[in-house]
């Protein structure tokens, strides 16, 4: 069991951003690691802010940058961020990238009790916005999320909302990531990809 170990940066409320940036499909992506990093994807480097973190080491807010390196494996592990409590509410954090992408889908890779991601926001400009917001069910199992946009869009900091009265338990995030557009503009693949349980 947990002992309460944590590190809260904000507790405020997050506000709504004013704008929806429509037609962005989730899909759950279950893709080995090799195969998952054989594409390119540009993974978050630096954390900017969120609502809590578990500690200031374990489960840090810190562990949601870099490629995946817990999953496949579902578990309680401190190398993923977790917030300071379990199912308190809203959970927030806000990743950058090293430079702006412009990505055509956006990767979450959850891999303790999936479930709990309530919103993706745009938060690289003065203007933020919301790339997509929803449900992705329950599961027993670690996952990567895939977020398709309808149109490529040029980002460098995103922010995810948690819903952490989703799940029973601690929920984690192991990495961010953005898969760049295409050369010459043509769609990805969702090979390997389904839509996700509601």
């Amino acid at each position: 069991k947990r002992t309460n170990q944590a590190d809260r940066k904000s507790g405020t409320a997050l506000p709504r951003p004013a704008q929806t940036v429509a037609g962005g499909n989730m899909m759950t992506w279950s893709a080995s690691v090799a195969k998952m990093t054989a594409e390119p994807t540009f993974w978050a480097t630096s954390v900017s802010a969120y609502s809590s973190q578990y500690g200031p080491e374990l489960n840090a807010a810190s562990k949601a940058t870099g490629p995946p390196d817990v999953y496949p494996t579902h578990g309680d592990s401190p190398n993923a961020w977790a917030s300071r409590g379990s199912g308190a509410g809203e959970e927030w954090i806000t990743v950058s990238f090293a430079k702006p992408v412009v990505a055509r889908s956006v990767i979450i890779v959850e891999t303790l009790h999936p479930g709990s991601l309530a919103r993706i926001d745009d938060v690289s400009g003065p203007k933020p916005a919301i790339l997509w917001e929803g449900t992705t069910g329950r599961i027993n199992q670690a996952r990567v999320l895939s977020l398709e946009l309808a149109t490529p869009r040029k980002l460098s900091k995103i922010r995810l909302l948690l819903d952490t009265t989703r799940c029973s338990g601690w929920s984690a995030i192991d990495a961010v990531g953005l898969v760049p557009k295409r050369k010459g503009g043509k769609p990805g693949s969702a090979k390997g990809r389904n839509k996700p349980s509601k």
